[in-house]
């Protein structure tokens, strides 16, 4: 630049006037020194060490970049001893053995691109949850793109200290079960029929599972157990085994009524047999 006498110089006001002077490590927005001095070196293939106002900005001779005196030296191709704050970042897909972004001392735990629009995260080398394409979320090993089969999707066993709720599209409540019975129609299901125990017998002597309730062969053809559904179906049977089992209490209390009837009269005649023995020993 016009007025500088060595490469490196920058402009500087000292009091009243400006003057071509070297620059400090610590200039804001300077250049660094020249390379041959402050501790620096130039020769290629060698580390480079910069004093940035008492934190060392390092160039090693194997193109590792460390920012801070902790990175010094870098242990990545860039180490910064600190927070960073990116406005963007790219990164390579990674895998489940080495994710793209793992963790340090733990190369094989963290989360990579498991393939397009797919995010996998990985446990000790293995993949332990997927979300794919559609926002399902997979949890287990060996799930791909195609394995996912709902919102949620375990390949395991689940436990919960908690309440489990659901919400969205409520299936039936089997009150037509009761409105059939006392009011001889229901209009939550039109189609529905409530049998007799004999009924019940016949069609389970035929095919060994209750009416209404999927056989083993169907649930293994279809390759899951609906949970909700079995819930309905479940409720479905304890309303009709509480209607039968009002329709018994009430055959119950018939019979005692009718054997405290019975056991009355026999008690009558027993008096009657009783009174005619007096009179025939009278005559005699």
């Amino acid at each position: 630049a016009m007025g500088a006498t060595v490469d490196g110089q920058v402009m500087k006001w000292n009091a009243a006037t400006t003057a071509w002077e070297p620059a400090a490590d610590n200039d804001s927005g300077a250049t660094l020194n020249n390379l041959a001095t402050d501790n620096q070196t130039q020769d290629a293939g060698e580390d480079r060490t910069y004093d940035l106002n008492g934190q060392d900005l390092v160039f090693t001779g194997l193109g590792s970049i460390g920012i801070g005196n902790s990175a010094n030296p870098p242990s990545n191709k860039l180490h910064v001893a600190g927070a960073i704050r990116s406005e963007g970042i790219l990164n390579s897909n990674g895998d489940e053995n080495e994710p793209s972004y793992r963790f340090n001392g733990d190369i094989n735990t963290g989360m990579f691109r498991a393939g397009a629009d797919i995010l996998g995260f990985s446990t000790a080398g293995a993949e332990a949850v997927r979300i794919n394409d559609s926002g399902d979320v997979g949890i287990g090993p060996d799930f791909d793109v195609n394995t996912i089969d709902a919102r949620l999707h375990v390949d395991g066993d689940i436990r919960a200290e908690g309440a489990i709720t659901a919400s969205g599209t409520i299936t039936t409540v089997p009150d037509y079960v009761f409105q059939k019975y006392f009011l001889g129609n229901s209009e939550l299901k039109e189609n529905y029929d409530f049998q007799t125990l004999s009924q019940v017998e016949a069609f389970v002597q035929k095919y060994h599972h209750l009416p209404g309730i999927q056989s083993s062969e169907e649930i293994k053809a279809q390759g899951f157990w609906d949970l909700g559904r079995a819930s309905q179906l479940n409720l479905e049977k304890i309303e009709e085994l509480f209607l039968h089992t009002i329709e018994q209490e009430k055959k119950i209390d018939q019979l005692k009524n009718e054997n405290q009837s019975l056991s009355t009269e026999l008690q009558s005649l027993r008096k009657d047999m009783d009174e005619i023995k007096a009179l025939l020993q009278n005559k005699n």
